[in-house]
């Protein structure tokens, strides 16, 4: 179980903070409230007064949390105007309580039977309302059939609520979603920027000649994180439209069942029950078989091996005699020249191979001063390299693999 963290200003624990530059954090609600009241990039703690500047996916996870929570005060506004129309409706004069009446007084016939009025609900069946016709024929023998009128408290405390809780908690969920996927994105960013400065940082002792590299290097660390930004992207959007559906049937919920229905509205709340029961289960459950395909996406497909970038970094530091023709994180398989310029590298001994000769010359020379003694690795060395060679062959193969899914 997660450890849920306090908000500095409501009070409340959440596994989601916003954690500002003066220590304080606070809940994703009351940091998109203050965000949209400030209206700018830079944060002001409303308890010490100091200022927190905001990246870019920060900005985006409050302004989706601010607008989430917009849709529930509009959501809740609208119930309080009905509310407030009926108050004021039970003041007016007698006439107009006629005129009301006869207007929401409207006759829902039956499917079956279109000059009879729709009174009664199967619950074993659950099939649209039907008349007192269907139920003399015998269509719903032995089952429960109660009045619509008389029952509707019962089903907008059972099924209704229900539809409501699952809609609610799976919206809560793909939002939890879309923070961690947001989350993800600036992991991401920061890790490339760290990547890219220590590169940078490596290659100024000798910038001449690793210009070329230098840029390689970097466009190719953009890349992976452009690749990977856009498949989070595509999933945040998948999020999003599973996210409107979500909405619109909880927009549906409050159209369809009232606090104060009258008979035709009742009709209606139960012949949409009638119709979405399969359709919302059908939703809830897709929502959580992606959810699970998202969990692993985000420990597996959009997590970088940082491993591999210190290891790329240790070969931009030790592997200047070879510098032109240093590889990416998906090089081939060193050649036994590679290798032993890479432990004479390492081992220091070869100073001179830094300056104008090419390291091939420079290893000869060493290699006749020697008296043409054979050059040998010890046994660390050995497997130190059997070590490179084999996360080499496990990228390749990674690779290959994810071309032939794709």
């Amino acid at each position: 179980m997660e450890d849920l963290l306090e908000c500095t200003k409501c009070g409340n624990e959440v596994d989601q903070i916003l954690a500002l530059s003066c220590e304080h954090n606070l809940c994703l609600q009351c940091s998109a409230k203050l965000y949209y009241k400030l209206q700018c990039q830079t944060l002001v703690c409303e308890i010490c007064s100091s200022q927190t500047l905001l990246d870019p996916s920060a900005i985006e996870v409050l302004q989706d949390m601010y607008k989430l929570q917009s849709s529930r005060m509009s959501t809740a506004n609208l119930k309080s105007s009905r509310q407030q129309v009926q108050y004021q409706a039970s003041t007016h004069s007698k006439a107009s309580q006629i005129h009301l009446n006869t207007q929401q007084g409207l006759t829902v016939t039956c499917q079956q039977h279109a000059s009879e009025e729709a009174l009664l609900y199967c619950y074993t069946c659950e099939t649209p309302c039907f008349c007192m016709e269907c139920y003399l024929q015998g269509l719903h023998k032995n089952h429960e059939v109660k009045n619509v009128q008389k029952s509707y408290s019962i089903i907008r405390t059972t099924k209704a609520d229900q539809f409501y809780q699952k809609v609610k908690s799976s919206q809560d969920q793909l939002l939890q979603d879309q923070c961690k996927f947001a989350a993800k994105k600036k992991e991401l960013v920061e890790i490339n920027t760290s990547t890219k400065m220590q590169i940078q940082s490596n290659f100024q002792e000798l910038y001449k000649a690793l210009q070329l590299k230098e840029s390689e290097l970097i466009q190719v660390a953009d890349d992976t994180m452009c690749e990977k930004l856009k498949e989070i992207d595509a999933e945040v959007q998948k999020i999003q439209a599973q996210m409107d559906k979500l909405n619109d049937v909880l927009s549906d919920i409050e159209s369809y069942f009232p606090d104060h229905p009258d008979q035709s509205q009742s009709i209606m709340a139960f012949n949409y029950i009638a119709l979405n029961n399969r359709k919302i289960d059908q939703l809830t459950r897709t929502i959580l078989t992606e959810r699970n395909t998202w969990g692993a996406s985000l420990q597996l497909q959009y997590q970088l091996d940082p491993q591999s970038i210190i290891q790329q970094i240790e070969d931009i530091r030790s592997t200047k005699l070879k510098i032109m023709s240093l590889r990416a994180l998906e090089t081939v398989e060193p050649t036994i020249n590679e290798k032993k310029l890479y432990e004479r590298a390492r081992d220091d001994r070869t100073k001179r191979l830094f300056q104008f000769q090419t390291p091939l010359q420079s290893l000869v020379q060493d290699e006749n001063k020697e008296n043409n003694q054979s050059f040998t690795l010890n046994n660390g060395e050995q497997t130190q390299l059997s070590e490179f060679q084999r996360k080499f062959q496990e990228a390749k193969r990674t690779l290959s693999q994810r071309q032939k899914l794709n």
